[in-house]
């Protein structure tokens, strides 16, 4: 018998679930942009990041596509030989409450944030529970958030450890592994800091909350260990 293939699938969902080119968040696509002006382009589009950075496989979008159904189609055309999938979702839901409705304030997100918890906990139930069907036996891990604001915003580390926790839950319902990355980009005490200016952008120009290399090395070291601790000894 052939061994089985160990692709993974990895999704990312975001604001909405249908997109005219796989979407980047709109930090990604400002920071794009920001690169193509340093290089003198003046012809930016909000998908000519595609061009440099493409997907590893060729999802087209469009008005009656999403990446979820992309991914159902794709594992249902490859059955039994697509694992692990690996998902993360949420933070821009989040995003959406603390930057746009909040303005930052913090007494505004802890009173918006358990409506929002719920809906990305229902969003990830269904996404989920669409792979599972898709592919029963394959390992799926749902990456976690972590807090790029650290405690500049009061309580954040606690609301977000609440958002994991609910991400935990929901992915134990369909019997996939969760990778928590809290711990490792908001340690506690005088580390934080330095830490989020390390595995993140949010001390650079770009003010990003998105990793940097050595952040995207930490939260596949996350991932990957769960993959192996998922792992059945043959």
């Amino acid at each position: 018998m052939a061994p089985r293939q160990r692709a993974g699938w990895g999704a990312r969902r975001d604001l909405a679930t249908g997109h005219r080119c796989p979407p980047p968040t709109w930090r990604s696509a400002t920071r794009w942009r920001s690169a193509t002006r340093r290089r003198g382009s003046t012809n930016f589009t909000p998908c000519d990041y595609q061009l440099e950075f493409p997907l590893h496989h060729p999802y087209t979008g469009g008005p009656d596509s999403s990446q979820l159904s992309d991914a159902v189609a794709y594992l249902e055309a490859h059955p039994g030989s697509v694992t692990p999938i690996t998902i993360d979702i949420g933070a821009n839901d989040a995003l959406g409450l603390i930057e746009t409705t909040c303005k930052l304030e913090a007494a505004c997100i802890a009173a918006g944030a358990p409506a929002v918890f719920a809906k990305i906990g229902a969003n990830l139930g269904l996404i989920l529970g669409k792979l599972r069907a898709a592919a029963p036996h394959a390992q799926i891990i749902v990456l976690g958030l972590y807090n790029p604001f650290g405690e500049t915003i009061t309580g954040a580390n606690a609301l977000t450890a609440d958002l994991n926790e609910v991400e935990a839950k929901v992915a134990a319902g369909v019997g996939a592994r969760f990778a928590d990355p809290l711990p490792f980009f908001n340690p506690p005490g005088a580390l934080e800091a330095p830490t989020i200016c390390l595995l993140t952008n949010m001390c650079t120009p770009l003010v990003d909350i998105h990793p940097t290399t050595l952040g995207y090395k930490v939260l596949g070291g996350l991932v990957l260990a769960q993959h192996l601790r998922g792992v059945r000894p043959h």
